[in-house]
């Protein structure tokens, strides 16, 4: 199961040692999907599989719509175990997912956005593309952190990160 629309796709495909299902939003992907609209609690998605010949329409948990990737790679790996992966997605809005990544509170009648667990360049940019996007009444108030992990190359992380910051629309 490969990521359709990862620049890295075409390489890992070559060095497959068997059958390769990719996922992505492009309509070369084996298993499509698609974004819908956005939910208080999720997005709804729509999956197209043109290998096992099904789609269905669903609905993921989470702020992040990257999460519809991750359920399109979970759907493909379902139905190439050979079981049903429109019963699998039925099952997807039920699922818990992990505290501090993109998890969303609400205190004082204020929406809080946390994405502060073993944060990285991507997950950071994924969730100011949240905090961007969604809906909002007031103000948004970025606090962000030290990405810790990045080791040697941290300095320069956060400076590509900060001037990305400076272009958003907050």
């Amino acid at each position: 199961i490969l990521p359709a629309d990862s620049r890295w796709c075409a390489s890992l495909r070559e060095r497959a040692p068997g059958r390769v299902c990719t996922v992505g939003r492009s309509m070369q992907a084996d298993l499509r999907w698609e974004l819908g609209e956005s939910l208080p609690d999720g997005w709804a998605v729509r999956y197209v599989d043109r290998q096992l010949g099904w789609e269905a329409r669903g609905r993921v948990p989470g702020l992040a719509p990257h999460v519809g990737e991750a359920a399109g790679m979970a759907l493909a790996l379902v139905g190439r175990w050979g079981y049903d992966p429109r019963a699998a997605l039925d099952a997807i809005p039920s699922c818990r997912l992990p505290p501090m990544r993109m998890e969303r509170r609400e205190i004082a009648g204020v929406t809080w956005i946390d994405d502060s667990y073993n944060a990285n360049p991507v997950s950071m940019r994924a969730a100011l593309d949240v905090l961007a996007n969604r809906p909002c009444s007031g103000r948004r108030i970025l606090v962000v952190g030290d990405m810790l992990e990045l080791g040697a190359a941290s300095d320069r992380y956060h400076r590509q990160l900060g001037r990305w910051i400076r272009t958003r629309p907050f």
